[in-house]
């Protein structure tokens, strides 16, 4: 499902840019808009005609922005580049989006797969009960649902978890602690980290927020609390006055360290701050499909395993009872 965000924010971008004022621009933008979108907006409105400001208004919408997305608006309204922040944030909701479709397309085959094992390894039990009335068909669908538990109890509840839990707080770090240790998936949710904390700041820098702001919202809108940690030296150093890549921690890619060091002495920290996004959002896509690649291949070994042992388990039954005839 496409997410509506997407053209909402390239719509007030094109329309700003040519400009149009906010309140003719909100109602054009939200024409493709439907159902609670468009209560949304006209709420928005109604607050920017009683003298409320844009990013105000939207804090007051929990549901449909992010802090991140109502910071950077705030600046855009601060510095005079609304037009800009709100065309950088439709690019951010392209690449999110289309992370999403990358993970989900690879996660397709192995529910495939796993469907098929549950159908496939209790087929026995219905052969049996159906030819030779040993046992109830009710087997081969307990059993079934049991195998498909596997896969379903987990992923309920982990997506609980994430939905659940709060932004802050010991859960949280655990959690994203778990993730990071994760094969690819760990690596992927590191990089993208990276990559958001570099558009982060990127963004407001370029938009004229003081470099101390910059690296506290980057450090504070990552988006995962190890990252964070490995991050939020930058912010403390730069504070003290000194740059901002000597404080990365060690564990930080030295690749990103050392391009960091390059905009602080060239005095293009927000261009290269900005390539540093796009180079590690397109790392983090690529690790990914590595993933999606992955995923599959585990789930066939899985398989194949579970399927060799009930073969040799079969085996291994008719060779005792035919030995125990003589």
């Amino acid at each position: 499902m496409a997410d509506p965000k997407i053209h909402f924010y390239e719509s007030l971008s094109t329309l700003l840019e040519a400009g149009v004022p906010i309140l003719r621009a909100l109602p054009t933008a939200a024409r493709t808009l439907h159902g609670p979108w468009r209560r949304m907006v006209q709420s928005i409105e109604q607050d920017l005609r009683q003298g409320r400001s844009l990013a105000d208004s939207m804090a007051q919408q929990k549901r449909f922005f992010e802090p991140l997305e109502v910071e950077l608006v705030r600046t855009g309204e601060q510095t005079g580049q609304l037009a800009e922040i709100f065309a950088q944030l439709a690019q951010w909701r392209q690449f999110l989006q289309q992370l999403k479709k990358t993970f989900w397309s690879g996660m397709i085959l192995p529910i495939v797969i796993l469907h098929a094992a549950a159908i496939v390894i209790p087929l026995p039990l219905l052969v049996r009960a159906l030819l030779m009335n040993e046992g109830s068909i009710s087997d081969f669908f307990y059993s079934a649902a049991g195998i498909l538990a596997f896969f379903y109890v987990p992923a309920i509840v982990i997506g609980t978890l994430v939905h659940l839990t709060p932004s802050q707080g010991l859960f949280r770090k655990m959690l994203d602690a778990f993730v990071c240790s994760i094969p690819l998936l760990g690596k992927a949710v590191i990089n993208l980290s990276l990559s958001r904390y570099a558009r982060t700041f990127a963004m407001l820098y370029r938009a004229g927020v003081p470099i101390v702001q910059a690296a506290e919202q980057a450090t504070r809108n990552c988006g995962n609390w190890v990252v964070q940690q490995r991050l939020k030296g930058a912010y403390l150093n730069v504070k003290k006055g000194e740059t901002m890549s000597a404080g990365f921690a060690p564990a930080v890619d030295p690749e990103f360290r050392e391009i960091w060091l390059v905009g602080e002495e060239s005095g293009e920290l927000d261009q290269c701050a900005y390539r540093l996004g796009n180079l590690y959002a397109e790392r983090a896509e690529n690790t990914m499909k590595a993933f999606a690649r992955g995923f599959p291949v585990a789930a066939y070994l899985i398989l194949l395993g579970v399927l060799a042992f009930l073969v040799i388990r079969g085996f291994l039954s008719i060779f005792y009872q035919y030995t125990a005839r003589f």
